[in-house]
């Protein structure tokens, strides 16, 4: 084999590699996609549940609760966790820990902000 054949088939071989590369790293971004934008729901379902809780918290105590033991109706799911910054109106911050996602909820709101 001469040496230009050899040098041809050295940069087919690259380009192979290259988009053999390009490929799995197009794969893995659109599935990272899905599995962050499904942690957002779940961020978003758990804050949901959580303001309904509340809801049924105050009808009973007329006040809000910031401690989420007292939320007989409120468990989060395992890899979210949910912190109450204060119990005169409330807000809550919801951290999905696997994919990164930050999500906050209150009182006063009517939509759950997603960072």
């Amino acid at each position: 084999m001469n040496d230009s054949v050899r040098r041809a088939l050295n940069i087919a071989a690259i380009f192979v590699l290259v988009l053999g590369v390009s490929v799995v790293a197009l794969l893995y971004w659109f599935g990272h996609g899905e599995l962050r934008d499904a942690a957002r729901a779940s961020l978003k379902v758990d804050l949901r549940n959580l303001g309904v809780a509340e809801s049924l918290y105050f009808a009973q105590h007329h006040t809000y609760t910031a401690v989420l033991t007292e939320l007989a109706d409120f468990h989060p799911r395992s890899n979210v966790s949910v912190e109450l910054a204060d119990s005169t109106g409330w807000e809550a911050t919801a951290v999905e820990t696997r994919h990164a996602q930050v999500c906050t909820f209150g009182s006063g709101d009517v939509t759950v902000k997603c960072q």
